[in-house]
């Protein structure tokens, strides 16, 4: 994105939700939709933390804010998620499984899911495919393994 509009005000909530609520016409420091300055904007959302920053900058904090690192799911959840709509990427192997949820939180970041050998998982992250999937799952419970270790 570029041009007279490559900047936005980003609200975020109390809960660090990131929402781009308007764009800003830097030569002039007013919004689009109404032409407020940042001071009024910010009076319209009290109790939020009102910025403007760059597409880019708001999609990674947007990112940040869904992303969950893979963590342990039953099987039945498992199933239930694959039952829900047509998965994305969902490929079988003899020992792995894993798809990604075709409605998206954000931009490019959905639900993904993986079964390796009994054992079901579920992350957030920008999609990636089943190879990667898998490795984040085995690097994700190999650092859990390594902290219960130094723990005991």
């Amino acid at each position: 994105m570029s041009g007279l509009y490559d900047k936005g005000i980003v609200a975020v909530a109390e809960n660090g939700r990131p929402q781009m609520i308007d764009f800003i016409n830097p030569a002039t420091g007013r919004t689009h939709c109404n032409g407020n300055t940042l001071e009024q904007v910010k009076e319209r959302y009290p109790g939020e933390v009102c910025s403007v920053m760059g597409f880019e900058d708001y999609r990674k904090l947007q990112a940040d804010f869904w992303r969950i690192a893979p963590h342990p799911i039953t099987k039945k959840e498992f199933i239930e998620a694959i039952e829900v709509l047509p998965p994305e990427q969902w490929v079988t192997t003899p020992d792995t499984e894993s798809f990604a949820m075709c409605e998206y939180w954000t931009a490019n970041i959905t639900s993904m899911y993986c079964r390796i050998g009994r054992n079901c998982y579920h992350l957030k992250d920008e999609i990636m495919p089943h190879n990667k999937i898998v490795a984040l799952v085995k690097a994700t419970i190999a650092k859990e393994k390594e902290v219960k270790d130094v723990e005991n």
